[in-house]
This record gives C-alpha cells, sequence and structure tokens, in this order.
C-alpha cells in the first residue's frame, strides 16, 4: 500500500464523520506522510498515541487559568477532553484497519 492509497482510504471513511473521527483522520494522515504507511503501521499503537497526551496537555493548559465558575466552561473544558479520548480510540481503529490490510498485501 502506497501513502497515496492509505491517504485515500482515510478520507474517504471519514467524509461525514464526526469531529473526533475527523481529527483521528487528520493526523493519522500526517503521521502517514510524516513516517510512510509502511513505518507507521509498523509502529505499535502505543508509540503513536502519546501525541494525544501531548494535546490534551495543551487544551488543559488553555483552560487552567481560566475559572470554571460556570457550567458553560466547564461543559466546554469535559467536551474537549473527551473528544480527545474518542479521536485516540479513532485513530486506533484506522491504524488496525490499515495495519491489516497492509499485512494481507504482503
Amino acid at each position: 500500500m502506497t501513502n497515496q492509497e492509505a491517504i485515500k482510504l482515510i478520507k474517504s471513511k471519514s467524509v461525514t464523520s464526526s469531529k473526533a473521527q475527523k481529527l483521528a483522520a487528520m493526523w493519522a494522515m500526517e503521521d502517514i506522510v510524516m513516517h510512510d504507511v509502511k513505518t507507521w503501521v509498523d509502529t505499535p499503537i502505543h508509540e503513536t498515541l502519546y501525541q494525544f497526551v501531548s494535546i490534551g496537555r495543551n487544551v488543559m493548559d488553555d483552560y487552567i487559568e481560566k475559572d470554571f465558575h460556570n457550567e458553560k466552561q466547564r461543559r466546554t473544558f469535559a467536551e474537549g477532553a473527551i473528544g480527545i479520548a474518542e479521536s485516540m480510540c479513532h485513530y486506533a481503529e484506522i491504524h488496525h484497519e490499515l495495519s491489516e490490510k497492509h499485512t494481507s498485501e504482503r
């Protein structure tokens, strides 16, 4: 599988997706371009998920200085945190699907 084929497959599955799915697709495509699809699918998923922790820390830093005295701010922060976790799940699904496809082509 080429990088272009992998990206085309990811794009086709994320057209009508949720925000979390689109974020996962964006990160997966970026990682494929940066590392090559063959390297990316051979990398254990736990090694690639650490980038989502970094994103979460950035979100936390954006909100940590704010007072969460109103419900809307607390809810926005919580939804952001859950959205990152959901994106991690979708990213892992993409990784798994492309890993299986790559393995079947060997």
